[in-house]
């Protein structure tokens, strides 16, 4: 089973960050390597999405669209390995820690940092 980390600035996405600051933090991160315009990004097992959600933390994507103005939900889905796993907490808490936000675990809700 893949695992799901969302980086929120808080339950309700109440707040956003410019797409182009995200992807120029993003850019500086030797582990990730952008895959698409601004809004995907790929490391070794593991996927970075940039989305912008409703207060439910609802989102779709769509190949064709351009990337949304503002960020307030960045995604990491992780590849199915456990002995990984705190390689992609530490990474999502490096992002979280660089925009003011915190770690989630999308499937138990758990806030980790």
């Amino acid at each position: 089973m893949c695992r799901y980390l969302v980086v929120r600035p808080d339950d309700s996405f109440s707040r956003t960050v410019a797409t182009p600051v995200v992807a120029a933090f993003l850019a500086t991160l030797p582990t990730l390597r952008q895959t698409s315009l601004t809004t995907r990004y790929q490391g070794a097992g593991v996927q970075v999405l940039l989305l912008h959600c409703d207060p439910a933390g609802n989102y779709a994507v769509v190949a064709d669209r351009p990337a949304p103005a503002g960020i307030n939900r960045i995604e990491l889905i992780c590849s199915c390995r456990p002995q990984r796993y705190q390689d992609w907490e530490a990474l999502a808490g490096l992002i979280a820690e660089h925009l003011g936000w915190e770690v989630v675990d999308d499937e138990t809700d758990e806030v980790l940092r």
